[in-house]
């Protein structure tokens, strides 16, 4: 299934503008649909581009492109593509059912039912509503809503500026039963590990890594 719009060359994206004909002068045409495996090998690009800049993951092209085929460990997958004048410009997925969902609710006693895993945007196409058009507009997190599902969980490195974005849209920090910040750390050499609070805050060569829950009635309002 897919959703066509129409994007301000230097404004957001008008989720309300119609259109027939001709494209009114400075829009982009955009379409929103699920991924195919076609798709897999530029969303893997992207991801390590965006990875890299912020250091986020040192996983493989392989190794990325067989999660998103649901051959990992994520599964009830569904990735959503957002091409701009038929180029590709990004895109957002999310699980339904794996292990780290069951965990994080857990140690937090939050029902999360879902997990927003992967969400980047082509550099070139960013800061120009093509996010919130993933995420919200279209099927992103009104997806799952309308699935019957009611909370989301999604996690953002500390130092990266899409922060804002997500507490703009309704985003709050995860705590764990105690009242303690849930965060992961990543270590160059040990991995990533879950921790809690003041107590266990990350050593100079560990980076850090925010939960961040949404209410999904609110988020899409």
């Amino acid at each position: 299934m897919a959703f066509e719009g129409f994007l301000p060359t230097k404004t957001f994206f008008s989720s309300t503008r119609s259109f027939h004909g001709h494209l009114p002068e400075g829009y982009l045409a955009v379409t929103i649909r699920e991924a195919t495996p076609s798709d897999f090998e530029k969303m893997a690009n992207v991801s390590l581009r965006n990875a890299k800049k912020y250091g986020e993951s040192s996983i493989s092209k392989k190794e990325l492109i067989a999660d998103f085929a649901g051959e990992g460990s994520f599964q009830g997958i569904t990735h959503l593509v957002a091409e701009v004048d038929g180029e590709f410009a990004g895109y957002y997925s999310v699980s339904r059912d794996n292990s780290f969902i069951t965990m994080v609710n857990a140690e937090s006693g939050v029902a999360h039912d879902a997990y927003s895993w992967g969400f980047y945007v082509e550099e070139k196409f960013q800061s120009r509503g093509i996010g919130t058009r993933l995420r919200l507009q279209l099927q992103g997190f009104r997806m799952l809503f309308n699935e019957g599902k009611k909370k989301v969980f999604g996690i953002v490195k500390e130092k990266n500026p899409v922060i804002a974005y997500y507490e703009s849209i309704g985003g709050k920090k995860v705590e764990n039963r105690e009242g303690e910040e849930m965060f992961l750390t990543h270590h160059p050499l040990f991995g990533t590990t879950l921790r809690f609070g003041s107590n266990h805050q990350p050593i100079p060569s560990e980076e850090k890594s925010f939960f961040y829950s949404y209410d999904l009635e609110k988020s899409i309002k």
